[in-house]
């Protein structure tokens, strides 16, 4: 497989151009400006792509196409790599404009790309007839970006009641490696807040390659409601505001107002300092938090207005893990107590710093990963071997030469590597055994509403790591984003191990039906689903 850059003649491959922009006028607004490359495999061009540069460190994907009889093969995703990796470092940011496609955006997204805009109206303002693809008509423009340089890593601060933005200076010297922004807000409610933090997102996003938050008292809160569906490697709670709802109503018994009386009046000033807002407990009602990111909690024994036993609530329904200082109250700010929220702070960010560098990359595999991933499943059943709980695997019957090469060529293979190495695999796909259809499932839903993973093994290498549950965080995700109704799968009966990795994500045990495998034969398999919250994504 060869990629060789065009720079004469470039419409000899029209044919090419037009599969992916079928009007020619439009092509020549930006095919003599940008750089064209085709891909060439066994002597034949299969696909080709241009590129153009758009200011402000934005390189721009303008066409791309392969040969129709060359589609599914890995020649798009490869495409991408090599702009990636040719471009890294001169722009920012990679980004592609497509119509709103169930075949096209998925695709992109798959290969690392994010939503970023649309443009309403493109198609059927610059084109001079109907542009349809899979049987829809395209009418907005649909922008999805991805990064290209290795910006680092950040740290947003978001700061509680009373605080400032420059309380971030005094964590710089426990977050090394990390840039440390604060963000500034006045008005402490959760709608005039949310714009605030959401800007500072956005900006961090395009810059760095990693977020991590801190964030105090309220701040978590606001945190939480804000960037819950944003993609944030950790969070840091100090003092965290976590159940809104029972805070206000707690402050509403301290003043002795109900209800009805908030409702009447809208705003009750208290003794204490607050004043009650029927207008903020019915924002809180109206925006539950749906908080997916692993985070740490630091918590003081004494804190005057979240409990031990709301804290530990949250803990265990979360991603979390709790620090509690017995002396600690609310606001840490005794010597000793900041000594010590330092040293929480600064363990876990040189914590973060390792894993981020060592971090699982997951990406679905193309047929240059054919024989790693073969070699992987071969290597990992040897390992297996003496193991207490087995999956039941044999070499080349499960997974099979055939299972692997199919799932690959359908991008449902996922790999996770850890510097390059694979650390675990598996398919996701919409295909299940028979076996299945005796189970009575929560959720109804067609095939093509369905995800099913297959063959998730990690390496023994990587036991203990957490790499199994971020393997399965992936299909959670993308299930949000193809708007999937259910994730469903099947484990060997008496693989504990398994069966507890998958409750802890969410998955609920539905039944126990006997199937055939050609590996194992007809054993009892023991069958669990996950709801995908709808909304969410």
């Amino acid at each position: 497989m060869e990629i060789r850059e065009v720079r004469e003649n470039k419409k000899k491959y029209l044919h090419l151009l037009l599969l992916a922009d079928e009007q020619e006028d439009m092509v020549d607004r930006y095919l003599e400006r940008g750089t064209m490359y085709i891909l060439l495999d066994d002597g034949s061009v299969k696909s080709e792509c241009v590129v153009t540069d758009e200011g402000n460190g934005i390189l721009e994907l303008k066409n791309m196409a392969t040969e129709p009889a060359f589609q599914g093969k890995g020649y798009g995703r490869k495409l991408i790599q090599f702009i990636s990796e040719q471009y890294r470092g001169q722009y920012s940011l990679l980004q592609v404009g497509t119509g709103d496609s169930p075949l096209t955006v998925p695709f992109y997204e798959k290969c690392g790309f994010h939503r970023s805009h649309r443009i309403k109206n493109f198609f059927t303002d610059h084109y001079d007839h109907p542009i349809y693809e899979a049987g829809i008509q395209l009418i907005d423009m649909i922008y999805l970006q991805k990064k290209l340089s290795d910006g680092g890593d950040a740290v947003l601060y978001i700061h509680g009641k009373g605080g400032s933005y420059l309380e971030a200076e005094q964590y710089k010297k426990n977050c090394p490696g990390f840039d440390v922004i604060g963000i500034d807000y006045e008005v402490d409610v959760p709608w005039t807040v949310e714009d605030k933090i959401r800007q500072a997102y956005d900006e961090a996003d395009k810059k760095y390659q990693r977020i991590v938050i801190i964030a105090s008292s309220i701040g978590a809160y606001f945190a939480m409601h804000t960037l819950q569906k944003k993609h944030i490697e950790k969070a840091l709670f100090i003092s965290p505001i976590v159940d809104m709802e029972k805070l206000i109503l707690d402050m509403m018994s301290w003043a002795g107002v109900s209800e009805d009386e908030l409702v009447g009046k809208g705003e009750i000033p208290t003794d204490f300092g607050e004043t009650l807002s029927w207008e903020y407990l019915c924002f809180v009602r109206e925006h539950p938090i749906c908080w997916g990111i692993p985070t740490e909690i630091l918590y003081g024994e004494r804190d005057n207005l979240t409990s031990r036993e709301t804290i530990e609530q949250f803990v265990n329904c979360h991603n979390a893990r709790l620090t509690v200082m017995e002396e600690g109250e609310h606001w840490f700010h005794t010597k000793r107590q900041l000594e010590f929220l330092d040293c929480w702070m600064k363990n876990i960010m040189l914590k973060e710093k390792l894993d981020l560098k060592n971090a699982l990359k997951i990406r679905t595999a193309d047929r240059n990963d054919y024989v790693r991933v073969r070699d992987f499943y071969d290597s990992l059943i040897d390992a297996m071997e003496d193991a207490e709980y087995k999956p039941g695997w044999e070499k080349d019957v499960y997974p099979s030469q055939e299972f692997l090469i199919h799932s690959i060529e359908n991008n449902h293979l996922y790999i996770g590597e850890i510097n390059e190495n694979i650390a675990a695999c598996m398919a996701v796909n919409h295909e299940y055994n028979d076996g299945y259809q005796k189970i009575s499932w929560s959720v109804k839903a067609k095939d093509s509403e369905l995800f099913v993973i297959h063959a998730l093994g990690v390496h023994p290498e990587y036991s203990g790591e957490g790499i199994a549950k971020q393997m399965v965080r992936k299909v959670i995700k993308t299930a949000h984003e193809q708007k999937i109704k259910a994730i469903r799968l099947d484990v060997l009966a008496g693989n504990i191990p398994a069966e507890r990795v998958y409750t802890q994500m969410g998955f609920a045990y539905r039944g126990t039906a006997a199937m055939f495998y050609e590996d194992t034969g007809w054993t009892d398999y023991r069958l669990f689903e996950y709801i995908v919250p709808a909304g969410f994504a």
